[in-house]
């Protein structure tokens, strides 16, 4: 049986570097190219006038369907906005109205989505039909320093909400999961609470293989090249404290020179509120040119951030081997341990280590291999709370849902809808043709003097003319032409069916 995703990353910047928009590629090919599931097919919302560098970076495959988008540059607007347009995309009587999941970064709107889905008329098994994964990436509660806060009590309200309405959360920490708690219980029942933690899944976002050291070539010799010193992620200028990052650059390379030291800034940011110092380089690159970059180019990373988390701008590199001076903080001893030898308390002493990896190279780096290979890649390894990778578990959320809709459970639901004599009078004619779109044959139906009503909603703009509770849901026609006469969808045209040979 066939199945239809839509994905709704909220994107930070160029797709190309973005790590919303990357999960939705790795989860696309993991699809259909690992998994070889080519009857699987996706709607992908993406910004429209896309740049030929993204676009080129987009898969291009017939199972694959880009849906433009008016997404706002702003990525904490577009988190808690529901456009018009998306109420036409994801209505059961909109304009991708056979779709059976959404894949979704936008927590807060999820409860919207959901009140759209499904027709009145399908109040008891609407969310049966239609499932809802959220991929957190914002968390918008008052605890998050790096997140913006209008109203603490609406906000916190909606991003619960959120979770208690999807099918399932995807998170990374530990954390991150016990501050959502913690801030639940201010609000909910604990039954309630204990319904939304049943629905976290910890993941893991990396797609880069196991956590190796740099190759010896790429390590760095003092005399043989300048030390590599590096930021990357996105130019916050408080949440990444880029003023001390910035003036640890600066005052590292005025002792040093342009022969001994040289900064690299990798960055999806288009702008930034303070400018780097003059002689960084600041790059935006792609997933894979920022891989590259940390396997040969960086020797050592600054992360003086607030708050981050798991982000990957951060954690790739130290997979590929890239040290990194971390801020000693909760939120980094959530992400890398009690045991990283090379947390600061602050400024000084993240100065302090620069110079010192800049001296003595070789035994700073020894010290950061022996950790990374007895504590860091074990978490890499089967077992290790980062091999759950997000990729398999979506897959194994996406299979269990095929199968329910294809099982004796969808069966036993619909057992009294199929026998409705207008639906067997489109099955007979769906059988003769044996590949069709919907719309298209019921609008043929009604030329010749039937489903004169029905044929009238199918028409574009529909959803805005009439009253939602007479508005048809054809999402269940389609499900029981798959499940009861052996039909499966055909691509990404909206309702395209044909029946299996």
């Amino acid at each position: 049986m066939s199945l239809k995703v839509l994905l709704d990353p909220v994107y930070s910047g160029l797709l190309t570097g973005c790590s919303s928009a990357y999960k939705c590629k790795a989860l696309v090919e993991t699809v259909l190219l690992k998994q070889k599931r080519t009857d699987w097919l996706f709607y992908w919302l993406v910004p429209p006038a896309l740049s030929e560098a993204e676009s080129a970076w987009l898969p291009q495959h017939p199972n694959v369907r880009y849906v433009e988008y008016p997404y706002l540059p702003d990525r904490m607007r577009e988190y808690s906005l529901f456009r018009k347009e998306l109420d036409e995309i994801l209505a059961f009587n909109g304009s991708f109205w056979d779709f059976d999941v959404l894949f979704t970064s936008r927590t807060s709107m999820v409860p919207v989505a959901r009140s759209v889905m499904s027709s009145p008329r399908q109040k008891t098994i609407g969310h049966k039909l239609k499932k809802v994964m959220v991929f957190e990436e914002l968390i918008l509660l008052d605890h998050r320093s790096t997140v913006a806060k209008s109203d603490v009590l609406a906000q916190e309200l909606l991003t619960l909400s959120g979770y208690l309405n999807a099918d399932v959360v995807y998170l990374v920490t530990e954390k991150e999961q016990r501050g959502i708690v913690e801030t639940a219980r201010q609000y909910f029942a604990p039954s309630r609470v204990i319904d939304m933690v049943g629905k976290f899944q910890r993941v893991s976002q990396l797609d880069t293989g196991p956590a190796r050291l740099k190759e010896e070539k790429f390590r760095f010799r003092r005399g043989e090249r300048p030390l590599c010193l590096t930021f990357s992620g996105r130019m916050e200028k408080s949440a990444a404290n880029l003023h001390e990052v910035f003036d640890i650059m600066d005052k590292q390379w005025i002792m040093k020179g342009d022969l001994e030291l040289k900064t690299l800034i990798c960055t999806v940011s288009q702008a930034t509120p303070l400018a780097p110092p003059e002689h960084t380089e600041v790059r935006v690159a792609s997933r894979e040119q920022f891989w590259k970059a940390a396997r040969e180019e960086m020797d050592l990373m600054l992360v003086l951030h607030r708050d981050a988390e798991f982000s990957l701008s951060m954690v790739e590199p130290m997979v590929f081997g890239v040290p990194l001076v971390v801020i000693d903080q909760d939120w980094s001893r959530s992400v890398w341990g009690p045991k990283y030898p090379f947390y600061a308390n602050g400024y000084t002493e993240a100065y302090g280590l620069v110079k010192a990896f800049y001296d003595d190279y070789e035994p700073m780096y020894q010290r950061f291999a022996d950790w990374l290979m007895a504590e860091f890649a074990p978490r890499c390894q089967p077992g290790g709370d980062l091999s759950i990778s997000l990729y398999d578990k979506v897959v194994e959320f996406l299979t269990a849902h095929e199968a329910y809709l294809e099982g004796d459970g969808f069966a036993q639901l619909f057992a009294g809808r199929k026998d409705n004599q207008v639906f067997q009078t489109f099955v007979a004619k769906a059988l003769e043709r044996g590949e069709f779109v919907m719309f298209e044959l019921i609008r043929e139906i009604g030329a010749d003097g039937d489903f004169e009503l029905l044929q009238q909603k199918t028409k574009p703009g529909d959803r805005d003319r009439r009253r939602i509770v007479f508005s048809t849901p054809f999402n269940e026609w389609r499900l029981m032409l798959k499940a009861y006469h052996g039909f499966e969808d055909a691509s990404t045209t909206v309702g395209h069916l044909r029946r299996k040979k």
